[in-house]
């Protein structure tokens, strides 16, 4: 039990539900391009998915812990971590497996796909698991790779990745629904990391705030949302949404709150968490208003 206990909270659970919204997503894209559900692949692409996102989480928690990160963060319901290990640090061994588990099945099951349903799903594959593996070693000390690689991962990788693996082809529309949730994943963990710039910062992280500032970060958040109502407009006026997917705008208004108060509040943020939670809410709420509009 204490093992369970111990990979539940340092995989973060509650965060993995935004992983079956992007794999309905993906479904829903899916069947625009006229391809019949198959369940039994949606469940093995959503597993796939659960794993490299949990395993993700995993090898994250137990290297900000053994790096020390853990013992200087300043904890938020929406950053810091889960503080599960410096809690339990008899459990790190259990969580580095589990993480390491985590991604051995994610390879597995990309592979099962890759010979399944062809070598175009190597790309996204491939970006995926260096993700998984490098993000906490090299890739959060590369600031402008720091900065996309939470969309690449949940946008591209895991949603037009879950997209190809159910036997549909690329389409306009999967490459934009991959796109807005790209700029959405991306300011999800940009806003998050700012609670936390002081601790990165000593545990020798250079994303994107510390190296460039909090203000500098607040512009990158204003872009990629811009960016976000960009693409929807465009969907929309080209014909590649459906008209009535003119109420996944409602994803922009908690976007557009946090927006606000990250400007407020700069770098703290992370005292005022209903900032975090509007950012984490309009993450999630995209995927689901999107899904809900391709699926009338």
């Amino acid at each position: 039990m204490q093992a369970l206990a111990a990979v539940w909270h340092s995989s973060r659970a509650p965060f993995l539900l935004l992983t079956p919204l992007c794999v309905a997503l993906a479904a829903a894209t899916a069947a625009r391009a006229g391809l019949q559900p198959d369940y039994a692949l949606l469940a093995l692409a959503g597993i796939g998915a659960l794993s490299a996102h949990a395993g993700v989480n995993l090898l994250n928690e137990y290297l900000d812990f053994t790096g020390g990160i853990d013992g200087m963060t300043r904890r938020t319901p929406f950053s810091g971590g889960s503080g599960h290990l410096p809690a339990h640090p008899a459990a790190a061994g259990t969580v580095r497996r589990a993480g390491w588990s985590g991604v051995a099945l994610t390879a597995a099951i990309g592979l099962w796909f890759v010979l399944h349903q062809g070598p175009l799903l190597l790309l996204p594959g491939l970006i995926g698991l260096s993700l998984i593996v490098g993000y906490t070693r090299w890739i959060n000390r590369h600031p402008w790779l720091c900065l996309i690689a939470p969309g690449t991962g949940i946008g591209f990788c895991m949603m037009l990745g879950a997209h190809l693996a159910l036997g549909a082809p690329p389409t306009a529309l999967s490459w934009l629904c991959a796109g807005l949730l790209c700029a959405a994943g991306n300011n999800l963990l940009l806003l998050n990391q700012i609670p936390d710039i002081d601790a990165d910062r000593a545990g020798g992280r250079r994303h994107f705030a510390i190296v460039y500032g909090v203000r500098a970060a607040f512009g990158a958040y204003v872009g990629f949302l811009l960016a976000q109502i960009a693409l929807w407009r465009y969907g929309l006026l080209a014909g590649i949404l459906p008209d009535h997917a003119v109420w996944a705008g409602l994803a922009f208004v908690p976007a557009t709150a946090a927006a606000m108060g990250f400007r407020r509040f700069g770098a703290d943020v992370g005292r005022h968490p209903w900032v975090l939670a509007a950012n984490v809410a309009a993450c999630l709420l995209l995927p689901v208003l999107l899904g809900a509009a391709l699926s009338v």
